[in-house]
């Protein structure tokens, strides 16, 4: 029986261009110098040719050769027998790039300016809502002033006997229209923002009293300008302030006035003249509900 005999099938070889010497492999047309070689695909061109964007190298990816530039830097074809150092050129921009370069920096500045005014109306809004319910809530009046400026005149006036009772002289007497008119001294002061003994007609107490129906042979007046608020105290959460307001009290106001008539040498002398026999203290508010304006008269 004859012998079979077994061959190993040859795979097919890769066809591959032959080289055909100094010919363009993209226009085909045949030179007497030397080509240059593409680093990329390997094959030959002319001078003509010799960028990847002019041959449309297949080595590379698919693009639009038209739009294509490559990396930034010089085109530097290299001769074939020497290394492969072609650089692409430089990146081409449109002819607006600058101005659109220019417009994309404005709105970035835009918006920015536009995120910081939405803060500032969302930290309006909060100070604006919240901050009623932080103060309740953290004590930012600390209390309100409540004084009755009638009870008020009476206390400064009780306070005023006592001082007199302490250095043994006899109490004064109320007097209705002497506390009217000074009543309207204070008046006058809060709502015109002065503080003197002659108002802004020119007129003193003697005239004022004479004007006011008042009988009497002497007269004194004592002044003093008070604040109702004691102490303010600020606190800081986050950054928002808090301010706790402490006020004096009815008792404290009258006493105080009367404390402060007793420190200066004129008014102690007028409270404590034997002479007088009636009296009577009017206390006006100015607009803010702040600062008491108390007038004492005294008549004999």
């Amino acid at each position: 029986m004859p012998r079979r005999r077994f061959y190993r099938r040859r795979r097919p070889r890769r066809w591959r261009k032959p080289y055909q010497g100094n010919v363009c492999s993209y226009c085909g047309r045949k030179f007497t110098e030397l080509l240059y070689q593409c680093k990329y695909c390997g094959e030959r061109f002319c001078s003509k040719h010799h960028l990847p964007e002019s041959h449309k190298c297949k080595a590379l990816p698919s693009r639009s050769w038209g739009t294509y530039t490559g990396e930034r830097g010089k085109r530097e074809p290299v001769i074939v027998g020497g290394p492969p150092t072609w650089v692409p050129a430089p990146t081409k921009r449109f002819p607006g790039h600058r101005v659109h370069k220019t417009i994309k920096k404005i709105g970035s500045v835009l918006g920015g300016i536009a995120i910081l005014a939405i803060i500032i109306v969302i930290g309006l809004l909060i100070w604006a809502v919240f901050i009623p319910w932080l103060g309740t809530f953290a004590g930012t009046s600390g209390g309100e002033s409540s004084i009755d400026i009638s009870q008020l005149e009476q206390d400064t006036f009780n306070f005023i006997n006592q001082e007199r009772s302490e250095y043994g002289l006899a109490p004064v007497s109320w007097d209705d229209q002497v506390a009217d008119v000074a009543r309207e001294h204070s008046k006058d002061m809060a709502q015109n923002d002065f503080f003197e003994h002659q108002n802004l007609q020119g007129q003193n107490v003697d005239d004022r009293l004479s004007e006011g129906g008042v009988s009497f042979f002497s007269c004194g007046e004592i002044l003093l300008e008070q604040s109702v608020i004691e102490s303010e105290t600020t606190t800081w959460i986050f950054i928002i302030p808090i301010t706790s307001t402490d006020y004096k009290s009815q008792s404290e106001m009258a006493q105080s006035a009367v404390s402060g008539w007793m420190a200066s040498s004129g008014h102690r002398a007028i409270i404590l003249t034997s002479g007088f026999s009636d009296a009577g203290v009017g206390v006006w508010v100015d607009s803010d509900e702040t600062t008491y304006y108390f007038t004492g008269d005294f008549i004999g």
